[in-house]
This record gives structure tokens, sequence and C-alpha cells, in this order.
């Protein structure tokens, strides 16, 4: 065996130190032989050098080269630091860089073997990857004379192996030590996806500072690229079970070789010994080690946990990662380790990071109170906040879609082949009354007519598909285009009462005109409108197609006459083509846009300017971290692919679906915002979760177990739960203006997540999708920005709940409450994140996204309170999974506690 400064016997077929004259290695129980070769270590060849200068073998050693020598123009050799049967090295002086290194030579009789010669490749190929205080550094190949070699850093030091064979074992402490240092070059080997597949404390140095260095990668191999044959290459007696038998050799293959180095140097013996292959295969899946603890009276019984850990026969029952086993060492805290060498963390070294995060059961109960108690208050305000919450119509959209249907049908159109339908806000309607002094909305029960929500009806004789980009593919009361003949338009208040009808008559039509025979008075009938409050005008509003006779008049609303309203009709043949009930706040919409100012157009091209800016910004650093290797291309992946998954899935709930050609424009539009947003978010987490690790990792922990798969992790149930309970908190902070009548600020959103379940699924996954994940991350990576610039985390609060929270409360109706209410939120809001970091952050925006789609309410049993139920649900089922995960395996009320 073979290490800087030391020359032992070993065992050619795993390297176990032999004493003289043994002919059977009492590890493997292999003849001191001939090395067989399916276990030996082997080396790697070298490219083509020049010369030595002078004569350099010498004539009565064993020594191939003498003191003085030069080597290929460049390397003075100094002395002989071992010899073995795996070759010789030697320490030699670089003499244009004026530096100590040490030159690896293979053994002359293995010089020409070309298996040989090609792992001597490999073992330069694969450590050059390999960059970490705690891994020796290879430089470079060379030969010289038929000498393959290879240059590494000098270690002046003892290897593991020789140091345990002199004092017996390590004191707990510098073990300790020591196997941190192991962990964090054998994780950065692991993160470049190299397996080392022969590590043993004969491959481990020591130098003189008492730092360790991992040696020798001349087994290494990518992960996932190494050849059946080659499998059971290695050291036997450090070999994981699936190893020796041929299946397979993965990262956890090295963690068990950790293991077992990690076991001799707190005891000084081996865990397994063996005689022959099948005796050690049989104490590896039958027998546990002897107890550590009984050997060593002051080890620390976690470092025995990790240890057996690492040594579970079967792989899935072994430590995650070698950064998971440095985490679980007594003391240990890789990640500060990694901060504080300037390097950034691996995704990996992160979510190894941090306490197990498990929450005591009184603060698990506490939390769970917040968010049950607070869905009820937010259904409470609901009721008082909502448009719709607050009309409490008594038709639902179904009954609605048919009674409109049935006007259509005495109107004389024919049966439709396909139809869709939806509610509405009057965006027109609640502009008026915000500037007529009525900001908060006292006219929106639909009784008091005209109400701000509004029943859309669409009927057509062919499938509907709305191609338009701009519109995402949903159909509108204009879109697709009125431009089929029998296309009809209708919109109603909650009661069912005609507000606006737009028909198509047909292209071509040789029936002589009649205008006796138009009877407006049913339409006047299905507006609820009484003829004798109006007189007649001269008609102003155009319709879409032109008819064959137009009638106009005037008068109001029953009960409303200071409100003037205007009726305009219209028929092609006899038969209706529009009826329009117009109010002072209804905007001629077609009409050409107003003319912008020169200040609204500067602003707009400095904030197209900016957006540019951005996107150029987060593409040159995505780029520049996935160069460096700093980008987590895996977290990435998955972001994208969820985000994609999330969004098509809305997407295909929500749709409006023809069974036609027209289908296909649905799906493209579908798929076509899904990919957009997918790689929007994959190249926005390339570009700015990297600086994040480095700067602030502790904000990633529960999120990087997350994406690593840990959903059972007590750490990630624990920030679920504090995340959801600060949502709830964060709504009701933000609904506290709706609760004075003065200040209420009537909302509306999310009225398409009442018409049915498949609309309430896609509202659900919208929120799951670009609602929370999305949005949480925007707003996270912002916050960080700000971090970078105002240094602390208190100053950073301050300004960032001050900025935002002025700018959204400058247009409400009281803005001096909504300011007060939001400088509250926000706080909560950022306080969260800086104690708790992203996940926590995506649970909160799950309830406040769930809160703009939905309305919560405390009417379940009407037709509105399905899908109120479900989203209760939601949170609900969501907070009880992170309570039990949180718990860490305990029980919400112990035993105890009933006694």
């Amino acid at each position: 065996m073979l290490k800087y400064g030391i020359s032992v016997p070993a065992c050619p077929h795993c390297q176990t130190p032999i004493e003289e004259g043994a002919r059977f290695c009492p590890a493997c129980g292999q003849p001191a032989g001939v090395p067989s070769e399916d276990v030996t270590r082997t080396e790697v060849a070298a490219e083509p050098s020049s010369k030595t200068e002078h004569p350099t073998e010498a004539a009565s050693t064993d020594e191939r080269f003498v003191p003085g020598a030069v080597i290929g123009g460049r390397y003075r050799v100094a002395t002989l630091l071992g010899q073995g049967g795996m070759g010789d090295v030697y320490r030699a002086t670089d003499l244009r860089l004026g530096q100590t290194v040490a030159l690896k030579f293979l053994p002359r009789a293995l010089s020409s073997d070309t298996r040989t010669l090609e792992r001597f490749r490999n073992e330069v190929r694969v450590a050059r990857n390999v960059t970490h205080p705690n891994v020796c550094r290879v430089h470079d190949l060379g030969e010289v004379d038929g000498h393959a070699f290879l240059t590494m850093e000098f270690v002046d030091g003892e290897d593991l192996a020789s140091l345990l064979r002199r004092i017996g074992r390590l004191p707990a402490d510098k073990a300790t030590e020591l196997a941190r240092q192991l962990c964090a070059g054998l994780a950065a080997a692991h993160e470049q996806g190299v397996l080392h597949r022969d590590l043993k404390p004969a491959n481990l140095m020591v130098d003189g500072r008492g730092q360790l260095r991992i040696m020798d990668f001349g087994l290494a191999a990518v992960s996932g690229a190494v050849q059946q044959g080659d499998i059971r290459s290695g050291t036997l007696a450090y070999m994981a079970p699936e190893q020796i038998e041929g299946r397979e050799v993965t990262a956890r293959s090295d963690i068990y070789a950790l293991g077992l180095v990690l076991y001799e140097m707190f005891t000084g013996r081996r865990p397994f010994v063996a005689q022959t292959v099948a005796e050690l295969r049989d104490k590896q899946d039958s027998s546990r080690p002897e107890s550590m603890t009984s050997q060593v009276a002051d080890l620390d019984p976690a470092v025995e946990r990790v240890i057996l850990r690492c040594l579970e026969p079967d792989p899935a029952n072994r430590a995650a990662s070698v950064l998971a086993v440095a985490a679980a060492l007594p003391g240990g805290d890789p990640l500060a380790a990694a901060l504080a060498a300037g390097e950034t963390p691996s995704p990996e070294l992160v979510a190894a990071a941090g306490s197990q995060g498990a929450l005591a059961p009184r603060w698990v109960a506490l939390w769970l109170v917040v968010i049950v108690a607070g869905l009820g208050l937010m259904a409470k305000i609901g009721d008082v906040s909502n448009f719709l919450t607050v009309a409490r119509p008594r038709w639902s959209p179904e009954v609605l879609a048919a009674r409109s249907a049935e006007l259509v049908r005495r109107l004389g159109f024919p049966d439709p082949a396909d139809t869709y339908y939806s509610l509405q806000l009057d965006g027109d309607f609640i502009r008026q009354q915000r500037e007529s002094g009525d900001p908060t909305g006292r006219l929106a029960r639909s009784q008091e007519r005209p109400g701000a929500v509004r029943f859309f009806y669409r009927e057509s004789p062919e499938p509907l598909v709305n191609p338009s980009i701009r519109d995402s593919g949903e159909i509108r009361p204009f879109a697709p285009p009125l431009t089929r003949s029998g296309m009809v338009t209708v919109l109603t208040d909650l009661d069912g009462r005609l507000l606006w009808l737009e028909a198509t008559p047909p292209q071509k039509d040789a029936t002589p005109p009649d205008t006796a025979t138009f009877d407006w008075q049913p339409l006047f009938a299905a507006a609820g409108l009484d003829p004798s409050r109006f007189h007649n005008m001269e008609p102003e509003w155009q319709p879409l197609a032109a008819p064959d006779v137009r009638l106009a008049w005037e008068g109001s609303f029953e009960g409303k006459p200071n409100v003037a309203i205007r009726v305009e009709t219209g028929a092609w043949r006899g038969r209706a083509t529009h009826f329009y009930v117009i109010g002072p706040w209804t905007r001629a919409d077609r009409m050409a846009a107003r003319e912008r100012s020169e200040r609204e157009e500067l602003f707009g091209t400095i904030n197209l300017a900016l957006l540019a800016v951005i996107i150029a910004s987060v593409l040159v650093f995505a780029r520049h971290n996935t160069r460096h290797g700093r980008g987590d291309r895996r977290g990435a992946f998955v972001m994208g692919l969820y985000i994609f998954a999330t969004f098509l899935l809305a997407e295909a709930f929500g749709a409006h679906h023809v069974a036609a050609i027209g289908e296909t424009t649905v799906l493209g539009m579908s798929l076509a915002y899904a990919s957009m947003f997918a790689v929007t978010t994959w190249v926005a987490y390339l570009a700015l979760e990297p600086p994040v690790r480095r700067r602030w990792p502790s904000t990633l922990i529960a999120w990087s177990r997350l994406l690593a798969g840990r959903w059972q992790d007590p750490l990630v149930g624990h920030h679920v739960l504090v995340g959801l309970a600060a949502g709830v908190v964060l709504v009701l902070v933000a609904d506290v203006p709706a609760i004075f009548p003065e200040t209420r600020a009537m909302g509306g959103n999310g009225f398409n997540a009442f018409l049915g379940p498949r609309q309430t699924l896609s509202y659900l996954m919208a929120t799951l999708s670009l609602g929370s994940v999305f949005n949480a991350m925007l707003n996270f990576f912002l916050l960080f920005l700000f971090r970078l610039v105002f240094r602390r985390d208190w100053l950073t609060a301050v300004v960032f709940v001050l900025v935002f929270s002025v700018l959204n409360s400058i247009s409400a109706p009281n803005p001096w409450l909504q300011a007060g209410s939001l400088i509250l939120a926000n706080s909560i809001w950022v306080l969260v994140t800086l104690r708790y970091g992203l996940l926590a952050m995506t649970a909160t925006h799950f309830v406040l996204s769930l809160s703009n789609h939905f309305h919560f309410t405390t009417a379940l049993g009407a037709w509105y309170g399905g899908p109120a139920i479900i989203v209760n649900l939601a949170v609900v089922g969501l907070a009880i999974w992170a309570a039990r995960v949180a718990l860490g395996g305990r029980r919400l009320i112990e035993a105890t506690a009933l006694d």
C-alpha cells in the first residue's frame, strides 16, 4: 500500500494492511499474491511529454529516478515518497512555478497496459472536475521515457490507515472534525456527479495541519455512467452490498463506504471482519456492527446513529446525501462553513442545514385555531364586502342561462350549436359610482338597479372559439367577433332582466322590409322596464349589424327618477338585432381610444425600457450562473415543470372546449401560455436563486427540502402551517376597511369560479400555479433585492413596507385607513418572510390568492356556497397535513395531557 511517506505491505485485492509473510488477507480472504481483476484499484495513463534532461535511473536501488533528476524539463526530483504495487510517488519541485508537487508513476509492469493507462487518464479527468479544500488537486498528465505519470498537489502528511494503525483510534472531537471535512470533500465530488468508488482510510491523507484530503480518484466515475462489468471495481472490504453483488453503484454506495470509514475513525476497528466474500455479505445483510458506544465510552450517541444509518444494507434506507450525514454530526454546520469559505452552498447543502424544525404540539394547536377561526371571520367579512355575496342573487348561472336562451328563442332565433355564459363586473358602472361620490358600492345589490354584477350569455350556430391571444382564448361578449349569422350576445342583471342584446342577422336575405311586424314590447318586458316611463328620442347608438328599423327612448328605472337611462333597439325584417339599456356610466367602447399625453407616452416608454433591461439582466445572470455551475438546474427544472403542469391543468379545466377542429386552437393557446410561464420561471430561477442561496440561504432551507422531495420533513410542515396562518391573518388585516360601511371598497374577482366544479378546479389550480408559487417567487426576489441595497433586515422591512403600502393605498376610498391596514399587513408579510423564508411565503400567497379568486361567505347553502366550501376544505386540509408533518411523529394531544 502506497501513500506519501509510507510503504507497508498490503493486500493486492482490498488494500488491507497485512503482516509480512502472510499468505491470506484477514479481511477478504484472498491470496496475498496477484490481484484479482474485479476488485483491484487501477490507475490512468498519460499523454506524451518530453524526455528527461539527463540520466535518471538509479544504479543500485529500486528507485526509478535519483534525487536531482529533472523530468520532462520541468520537475526536479527531491525524494521517493513511497513505493508499492500500485506505483511510485516522488516529491519534486515544479521549476516553472517554484512549487512542490507530487509525481505519481505507474508501475513498470503496467506502463503499457491499455486498460490501466485509460484509468490513469480517467483519474485526471475526473479529479480535475472536483475543486475543494478537502480534495487533493490533480494537475496534469505526463510521460517520460515510456513512464506515464501525473502531477498532483503535494500533501505533507500521513494517510489515515497508517495513522489509525499507530494510535488505534482518533479522539472523538478530532474524529468529528475530520468526519466533517471528509463529508465536505465527498459532497463536492457528488455535486459534480462524481462517484469516488474507492473511499477508504488508505485514500485519505491528514496533512501537517490536521486537515483531511481525499486522494486517489483512479476508480472514480460519473454517476450513472458505470458499466455493468465495472461495478465491482474497488476495495472489497469497503464496498456496499449492492456493489459486491454487481447490481449498481451510486452515491449511496459511497455513503456506505463513508460509514465504514467513520466507524473505523471513531473506534479504531472495522465494523465487519470476514475471511471470505460470502461471509462479508452475510454480515452486511444479517448482523449489525458492534455498538460503538460500548467500545468508546465518551462517544456521542448521535455519531453512532448517523453511522449506522450509512451502513443500512438497503440503499434507500441510508442517509439521503453526504451533506445530510454532515448535518447530523454533533455541532455540525456545513452551511456556515461554506459561507465562511466564501462559497455558494449547493441546494443539497442548504436542504441539509438547519434543525429538524418540528413544532411543539401547543404551537401546532395555536396555528390551527388561528386558521380555522380566521376562515370564519373571512366569511363574515365577505358577506358585507363582496358584490356577489352582498347581492345574494336567487338565480344560479344555470337558471340565468336557461332564461336567456328562452328569451332568444322567443325572439325567433334558431337553436344554437354552442353556448357559453359567465358572470362579469360592470366596470363602467363601478367607475361612475366612485367618481360620483359613492365609492363604497351601496348600489351593488341586484334589486337596486342596475347592480354591479352582470350575467353574460353567448350562443352561436357553430362552435365558439376565440383565437385572440389578447383575450387568452376566453369567450367574451364580442370575442370572437359577431361575424356569423345567428350569433347572439345577451347581458342581464342577476335577476335575469335584460340589459344588452346584440344579434347578427342573415348575411343574405331577400325578404322585403316590414317594419310593422317589429314588436319591441317583449324586449321592454324582458328588461323589466315600464314603457310609460319613457319617451321617444332619436337613435344615437349604432349596432354592429345595420338594421332596417331603429328606435330609441329615454326614461328612468322605477324608483330612481334621478337616474336617466336610454333604451335603443332595432330589427331586421321584424327580428331584433339589438337592445341596449344605456346609463350615464355606459361608455362607447368601440370608439377610437383617446390620445395619450406626452407624459403618458414617456411613462410607457420608460416602463418598456425597464422591462427590456430586466429581461436582458435575467438572461445574462441565468447564463452566467449556469456556466459557473451555480445555477440549480434541477430546482429550476422542477419549478418550470410544476408551473407548466398546474397552469395547463387550470387552462384545461377552465377553457371552453368544443367538439370541433377549433379545439386545436384552445389546446395550442393553453400550451403556449403554459410554456411561456414555465420558461419564464425556469430562467428566473436560474438567474435569481443562486445569489439568494449564497447571501441568504437560511430562507431556502425548507424550500430546498421540499424540492428535494422531502414532503414529510417536519420543517416543511412547520413553515407551511405558519405561512397558512399568516395568510389568513393578512387577509383579515387587509379587509379591515371593509368592516366600516363608509370606507368599504367592494370586491368582485373570480366570479367564474362559481360556474361549476370544473371552473372551481380551474381557479384552484391557477392559485396553486401563478397565484401562489409564481407570485411568491417574484415578491421574494424583490424583497431580496431590497435587502441587497439596504443590507440590514430591519431597514429593509421598513422601506419595503412603506413603499408598497403607500403605492397600493393612493386610489383607495379612504387612503389613510387603507394605508394603515396595508402597513400592518405588509409588516406581517415581511416578518414572516424574514423569519421563515420562501416556503412560508408561498403558503401565505396561497391564501391571499384564494381570497382574490373566491368569495368566502357564510351562505354555504346558496348556489355560490359550494366553491366556498371547497376552498375552506382546501385550506383546512392543507393545514391538517402541515400540522401532522410539523409534529414530527408526535401526537397533537398527548395521553399525559388528558391525564
